[in-house]
Order: C-alpha cells, then structure tokens, then sequence
C-alpha cells in the first residue's frame, strides 16, 4: 500500500469518526 492510500485511509476513517460524534450530537436526547 502506498503512503498515499494509507494517508487517504486515515482521513476518511477521521472524517467518518466525525461525523458519528456529530451526528450523536445532533440526534435526539
């Protein structure tokens, strides 16, 4: 796997943790 790929790989796994802590947020209480 390149570093790019791997790179790549972390941020959309950030992106996505995110948006899950987001979205707990936003959602109902």
């Amino acid at each position: 796997m390149s570093s790019v790929e791997h790179f790549i790989l972390i941020t959309k796994r950030s992106v996505a943790h995110l948006k899950l802590s987001h979205d707990e947020k936003l959602g109902p209480k």
